[in-house]
């Protein structure tokens, strides 16, 4: 049978979204808003002028004076190459070590970050002021109010309505505390962790202590037994001896006659 062709309908294509341009004028905004990002602030400028500092104090450590000591022969024969060669070296050293810098920061994003703590720093400097201005009364005032309120008797509905501004706790903040409290802060947890193990420690060394204790003292105990046996049967050995002492002699006088007499016995 002949195949009937299938009808085809034409798809329409769909028209491609529209792209909407900007106007120059934000585009232009966002490129100063990035310039302005990375350009160095306070601190960005500080930190690359210590270490700028601290890459001079560096490199000077390699001067001629102290290169030359190391090649002794060719500063005495060569003196301006050695001088030529030591400012080469010094020169690539700082450039080198300046290219890194710049990458790290790049890579970092490290002036933007920097910028960023600028701002952070200067909305809570602000936060600080504002907060310093409208700072509540300490705790204890309150806890005296608490005091001539629960003396007069007065409405409870304005006691508890109190409540939650007398049990307001003072606020810590972190700039305002001594390096010491800062310390404290975050060495006492794991001085706190050494503490609990310590401890542990010391009790089972108490522990054991009192278990060789006990047994020291049964040992001492059994060898004043020994020693008490002992001392009775020495007064024994000599109540014996005491009592033996008068009839020795004639037991030794009876025993040579009979050793005598068996002699004679065996010679006949």
């Amino acid at each position: 049978m002949p195949e009937t062709p299938i009808p085809t309908e034409d798809v329409a294509a769909e028209p491609e979204p529209e792209k909407t341009a900007r106007p120059p004028e934000e585009e232009e905004e966002e490129e100063e808003e990035e310039v302005e990002a990375t350009k160095p602030g306070p601190r960005a400028l500080r930190l690359q002028e210590i270490y700028a500092a601290s890459l001079a104090r560096t490199l000077d450590k390699l001067s001629y004076d102290n290169v030359a000591p190391c090649y002794p022969t060719i500063a005495r024969r060569a003196s301006p190459v050695l001088r030529q060669v030591q400012a080469q070296m010094v020169e690539r050293l700082r450039d080198k070590c300046e290219k890194e810098f710049g990458a790290i920061l790049r890579a970092r994003d490290v002036v933007r970050k920097m910028n960023d703590l600028e701002g952070l720093i200067a909305d809570a400097e602000e936060r600080r002021k504002l907060h310093r201005e409208t700072d509540l009364p300490t705790p204890y005032v309150f806890f005296f109010f608490l005091f001539l309120l629960l003396v007069s008797t007065v409405n409870k509905a304005f006691f508890f309505a109190l409540c939650p501004l007398l049990t307001r706790e003072t606020e810590y903040r972190a700039h305002l505390l001594s390096p010491e409290e800062v310390l404290r802060a975050h060495l006492g947890p794991r001085l706190a962790e050494q503490r609990g193990l310590l401890n542990a420690r010391l009790q089972t060394t108490q522990a054991q202590n009192g278990l060789l204790a006990d047994h020291v003292k049964a040992q001492r105990e059994e060898i004043d037994a020994l020693l008490g046996s002992l001392d009775a049967a020495v007064e024994d050995v000599r109540s014996a001896n005491g009592v033996l002492g008068g009839v020795v002699g004639e037991l030794a006088g009876e025993a040579r006659g009979i050793d005598a007499e068996m002699g004679d016995a065996s010679v006949s």
